[in-house]
């Protein structure tokens, strides 16, 4: 996510949302949204949050603002909703790598 600060910046329309009761009676939000670069291509993509998250009430057409990568406009952000679904997988996953890596390191010792 790097450059981010220069990302251009455009709405992106709501086009589904999906509710669900996670682990532990969690509540969780799925928030599907398209927008348009500026090449006048459309793009798709989703954000998580719970029911604290400023999109858990978020309804089918409403608008928000995401940056997008101008290189490649399919990355995009929000600061309304922070990271994307996948992007946010992936961090979690490093950071597991990370701990399982210096939990192996540091019971060698």
């Amino acid at each position: 996510m790097r450059g981010i600060d220069d990302w251009p910046e455009t709405g992106a329309e709501v086009t589904g949302t999906f509710r669900f009761e996670g682990r532990r009676n969690r509540k969780i939000a799925v928030v599907s949204i398209r927008y348009k670069d500026e090449c006048g291509l459309y793009h798709t993509g989703q954000f998580r949050g719970d029911i604290y998250s400023s999109i858990y009430n978020i309804s089918m057409g409403d608008m928000i603002k995401v940056q997008y990568d101008p290189a490649r406009p399919d990355r995009y952000w929000s600061d309304e909703c922070g990271l994307p679904v996948q992007t946010s997988f992936f961090l979690f996953l490093a950071v597991a790598a990370a701990a399982l890596i210096f939990v192996l390191i540091t019971s060698g010792n």
